[in-house]
């Protein structure tokens, strides 16, 4: 892990806009969990993924996206290659009393070229890869500082 980027735990991705050409892609963990049932309310036993309102395939290379799904010991993982050099990895994790279909969560990285379409900037980093001068928070979402004073959440122009 990047010194600078706190873990999250997500339990899906989403991805449109003209660089897909309007389409949409998802990227969905295997278990919808039901949080006050303390259960998965599915038995998926693969990530989800869905390309233009359709289930895709697992591995795919179509309309300039290629999809890589695998398996390590910490469970399945899913890396995908988007025009515009973005990359994402989603590594699945969490299972309920052992079954390797309740993966509820997933630890999600999306990398992207600097300045393709103008400026860059977020809440919380300008992307320059000096993780100094961006904001670091906690596992509770806390803030635990950064070296350069407080984060600017405006785009300059």
């Amino acid at each position: 892990m990047l010194r600078g980027s706190p873990r999250t735990c997500i339990v899906g991705f989403g991805f449109s806009g003209n660089f897909l050409n309007g389409h949409v892609l998802t990227i969905k963990t295997p278990c919808d969990w039901n949080w006050d049932k303390v259960k998965c309310e599915n038995q998926e036993k693969n990530p989800r993924i869905t390309w233009k309102g359709k289930k895709a395939p697992a591995d795919m290379n179509q309309d300039g996206i290629l999809i890589k799904s695998t398996t390590n010991k910490h469970g399945p993982r899913v890396d995908v290659e988007l025009p515009w050099g973005l990359k994402v990895n989603a590594q699945f994790g969490g299972k309920w009393k052992g079954k390797a279909y309740s993966q509820t969560y997933f630890n999600g990285g999306i990398m992207m070229a600097q300045n393709r379409g103008g400026s860059q900037c977020g809440h919380c980093g300008n992307f320059n890869n000096n993780f100094d001068d961006d904001m670091i928070y906690d596992y509770f979402g806390k803030l635990m500082g950064t070296s350069s004073g407080f984060c600017q959440a405006a785009c300059p122009k």
